[in-house]
């Protein structure tokens, strides 16, 4: 099959047909694609030798503020006169405006062209899904939202929900999230049924079950926040996960070099540890009942868990820095910290790759590849197909310096990675 790249057009083509039917019409719509034009070429830029990081809300001016400024709310610092929308315009305009906590407001003139009429501040609780939080921010809804987040790296949002996005000439909508496969769960499915079954068999008499979803949820928290804070860090890196027995600590006298191993001490169990509390405590509050514990409840009971949690997003944050050094940080699949600064080499230089063929999925499960060549990627991606060729139930998750994050796995015996869109 032959790759087809995209650009712009293509973009909000897409939008178009995806934008959430719950939520009413852009009514500037006609202007997006003029706006897409200006943001993927503002992507390709430097300003001061930084990439072009920068979010443009299509939105009309509000009213004039009356002399009263409200204490609280968005800050809109609206410009004396409109700056005309241009790329190099854009470039210059944004490290005024920062990713996480502004944006630049642009509006159509009476002519349809489109100017710069001032800067909004957000806030960064918009990130919240991204790092694994579980609140979300309304953004001005239904408004367009693109972000410009490096060389042809741009998505739409309608306010705060992602629509689509352009990575690299392919195009990403949430159908092709990772987190939402059925193969990537599956991978933890027997490590979750411990903790569903554990649960059971030391549950009070009026604690409610456990459903797995709960740890599900907790987990892939756990790990956006991780990957959001490698990209932040703009640093690449590499995880890996391996069987949580003997098969997989086995790896680490054929496959493995590792120059830092943690010892076996209960530290490094601690995420386990942690999702007992979290499990235990909701099982407390939820009392007796027939339905058993959610991901639904961790929601509801969070003023209960803060405490907990902020514990689970640190352990997010050792783990994007043990990634910082050079090699893998290695994890059971029960995330247990096994090592990091592992390099995948098997001993006495003898090769395990000969013959390996990688393919690149095309959707969510799989279903579609495309045959690559893994000569056409870094030292990180090969060491990650190298090791799911050798640990097929395994998991490699490599983060790229430019802020792509792919998961590689194995699919139908074959390496197959997928590219995963970080919102934010």
């Amino acid at each position: 099959m032959t790759e087809i790249f995209h650009y712009p057009d293509d973009l909000e083509a897409l939008v178009a047909s995806q934008w959430p039917a719950d939520l009413p019409l852009d009514p500037l719509a006609e202007s997006r694609r003029a706006l897409l034009e200006v943001a993927y070429h503002a992507s390709m830029l430097r300003e001061e030798g930084r990439p072009v990081r920068v979010r443009v809300v299509l939105a009309r001016q509000p009213e004039r503020e009356a002399e009263a400024l409200p204490v609280v709310g968005p800050l809109v610092l609206r410009l004396d006169r409109t700056r005309p929308f241009h790329v190099d315009e854009l470039r210059r305009i944004a490290v005024a405006a920062p990713f996480e906590t502004a944006v630049v407001a642009v509006e159509p003139d009476a002519r349809g062209e489109l100017r710069i009429w001032g800067i909004m501040t957000t806030g960064a609780q918009w990130l919240a899904p991204t790092w694994g939080g579980r609140t979300r921010a309304v953004v001005m809804l239904p408004k367009t939202m693109v972000h410009v987040r490096g060389p042809a790296r741009i998505s739409v949002h309608a306010g705060d929900h992602f629509v689509a996005g352009l990575e690299g000439g392919r195009l990403v909508t949430l159908r092709t999230d990772v987190f939402s496969s059925r193969w990537m769960p599956a991978l933890f499915e027997s490590v979750r049924n411990e903790l569903v079954q554990q649960h059971a068999a030391e549950r009070a008499p009026d604690w409610p079950a456990l459903d797995e979803s709960l740890v599900k949820s907790i987990s892939q928290q756990m790990v956006r926040r991780a990957l959001w804070l490698m990209r932040e860090a703009h640093h690449g890196g590499t995880i890996l996960f391996t069987e949580p027995d003997s098969h997989g600590e086995a790896l680490f006298s054929t496959l493995f070099r590792a120059k830092y191993r943690f010892a076996r001490e209960p530290a490094r169990a601690r995420y386990r540890a942690l999702l007992r509390v979290i499990t235990s405590e909701l099982a407390r509050a939820r009392g007796n009942g027939a339905r058993a514990i959610t991901a639904d409840d961790f929601i509801e009971h969070s003023h209960d868990l803060a405490e907990v949690e902020s514990a689970v997003f640190e352990l997010s944050r050792t783990l994007a820095s043990l990634s910082a050094v050079d090699g893998a940080v290695v994890l059971s699949k029960r995330f247990e910290l096994l090592a990091f600064g592992v390099e995948v080499a098997p001993p006495h230089g003898r090769v395990v790759h000969d013959g390996l063929r990688v393919y690149r999925a095309l959707d969510t499960e799989g279903e579609v590849t495309i045959e690559d060549d893994e000569e056409n990627v870094g030292t990180r991606h090969r060491a990650a197909y190298r090791f799911v060729q050798a640990h097929p139930s395994g998991l490699a998750i490599v983060a790229s310096q430019d802020g792509t994050i792919r998961f590689v796995a194995c699919h139908d015996g074959r390496v197959t990675y997928y590219e995963q869109h970080v919102a934010g």
